[in-house]
């Protein structure tokens, strides 16, 4: 005969889960607190750097330098010119824009003028135009001059000078060689002319320039120079 022995077993009891330290949901908080200070840190260092800093507004540094000449009696002016893209966005020089190099020149009668003025003031502009006023992008010298695209074609093509774009950190370097009426002394003056609508996105808003409704930006360097006794 099969006996069945049936013996009891007790129940043991599940502890619950330990819930986690006070100091670890303190952490987190803190963490968390600390993820969103930086990222308003970064919001506002963005801010400042482009918007208040204007990080991508065009900057443009000239470079302005002139020297006397004296050519077979007949004085003249040798002005060297670096034009600077000091910004991080390109910058067009448009051929509608002004890129011109003025030179004011003071007589013999407005240096005693100003000698004898209790001010002092030089007056180099009395609303007449300056003595001489040119253009620097295309040289006035050489406007009939063309510059061949490819040089082993038996035909080259020509291609005018429309203007120049400047890339970031990119120069343009001009020199140019002025004759001058004998005077006292020169003020140089260089005007360029520039807006930062280059790529092929900004058609658009060039054209706004172009047809005047959107003023370009505008830079100047002025130097002096002075003949002395010779």
């Amino acid at each position: 005969m099969a006996v069945t022995l049936v013996v009891p077993i007790a129940a043991t009891a599940v502890a619950p889960a330990a819930s986690p330290p006070a100091w670890v949901a303190i952490v987190g908080t803190i963490a968390a607190l600390v993820t969103a200070l930086i990222a308003v840190a970064g919001g506002l260092f963005a801010y400042f750097k482009f918007a208040r800093g204007r990080i991508f507004e065009p900057r443009c540094l000239l470079s302005l330098t002139s020297s006397a000449l004296s050519v077979e009696g007949a004085w003249a002016i040798q002005v060297d010119i670096v034009i600077k893209n000091d910004g991080q966005s390109a910058l067009m020089l448009d051929p509608r824009y002004t890129q011109k190099l003025d030179i004011f020149a003071a007589s013999n009668a407005v240096w005693k003028d100003a000698i004898t003025s209790g001010d002092g003031v030089l007056l180099w502009y009395d609303g007449d135009a300056p003595s001489r006023s040119l253009d620097i992008i295309p040289d006035p010298g050489l406007l009939t001059y063309r510059i061949p695209v490819y040089k082993d074609r038996k035909e080259p093509a020509f291609e005018a000078p429309l203007g120049a774009s400047l890339e970031a950190g990119e120069e343009l370097r001009r020199s140019v060689l002025v004759p001058v009426e004998p005077a006292r002394g020169y003020l140089v003056q260089l005007t360029v002319q520039a807006c930062s609508h280059v790529g092929r996105w900004s058609r658009i808003s060039h054209k706004r320039c172009a047809e005047g409704k959107h003023m370009p930006w505008r830079w100047q360097a002025r130097t002096i120079l002075c003949l002395g006794d010779n």
